[in-house]
């Protein structure tokens, strides 16, 4: 029976990866500690997001549509992403200039910027191949009766491919650029100065797209409050198993769990 229930196990263990989230998920997340405490702050990372987005739709469905919520959730996601970049730097020029062991910290950093984008470049050819042969096959065999399923089987790719593009820029979003493999504190540092970013950009803004400016502004500053108290929880945990932004990166406790 056991033998039985392990196959059965890899067979739905290998239908998700195929699901776009599940892909990016297992090649896009960072690395997480082994501990009970690490997996409850990682889970709590990522149902505070889904919890605050479902907050955010019944808040607001009075005067906005659902659809026009996940599409300005989205728009704040990529946002968040492209000004990662800038955050990642500034951290990664500062934790250089404090830490003695810059040179594993390039090192390192040189490991995730090539992991990254080999995984990112292989992911997103393999579907662009299948794309090519799915569109030749129904262009050499282009006969009304199988053109609709042709079409769709060739284009399933291309909307695999979108919808995991989608995945790895939250991904990105929520990491800053994959920032804690670099060195674990700079994880829950570079979320906090995000979300700040973020927040401050909209409420100057001010921009509330029709929904009451105070009840905007308080999801607004929930929020912030909530990924600062998780980010100040994550690197309290991590401070407390003895690492340092001055020490070397190699004394972070191992982790290969993701």
């Amino acid at each position: 029976m056991l033998p039985q229930r392990l196959s059965i196990a890899r067979i739905v263990s290998g239908i998700r990866m195929v699901l776009p989230w599940y892909t990016a998920k297992a090649v896009f997340k960072p690395l997480v500690g082994s501990g009970r405490r690490d997996e409850l702050l990682d889970r709590l990372a990522f149902w505070r997001s889904v919890v605050g987005l479902l907050v955010v739709v019944f808040a607001t469905i009075d005067w906005r549509l659902p659809e026009n919520v996940l599409l300005d959730t989205y728009g704040k996601v990529a946002q968040t992403a492209f000004l990662s970049l800038g955050v990642a730097v500034v951290l990664w020029l500062g934790i250089c200039a404090i830490n003695p062991g810059r040179a594993r910290i390039v090192r390192r950093t040189v490991r995730v910027v090539v992991r990254i984008m080999s995984a990112g470049l292989a992911i997103f050819i393999l579907p662009l191949v299948f794309l090519s042969v799915g569109l030749y096959a129904v262009g050499a065999h282009l006969r009304p009766e199988v053109t609709g399923s042709g079409v769709f089987w060739a284009l399933l790719p291309f909307f695999w491919l979108l919808v995991h593009a989608l995945c790895v820029v939250y991904w990105a979003a929520r990491t800053c650029l994959w920032i804690s493999d670099v060195h674990p504190l700079l994880g829950p540092l570079g979320s906090a100065v995000l979300t700040a970013l973020v927040t401050v950009n909209e409420t100057l803004e001010g921009d509330s797209k029709g929904v009451p400016y105070s009840l905007w502004l308080v999801l607004n500053l929930f929020g912030l409050a909530t990924a600062l108290i998780l980010a100040h929880a994550e690197y309290r945990h991590i401070r407390s198993t003895g690492v340092e932004l001055t020490a070397d990166p190699d004394s972070a406790p191992a982790s290969a769990d993701r």
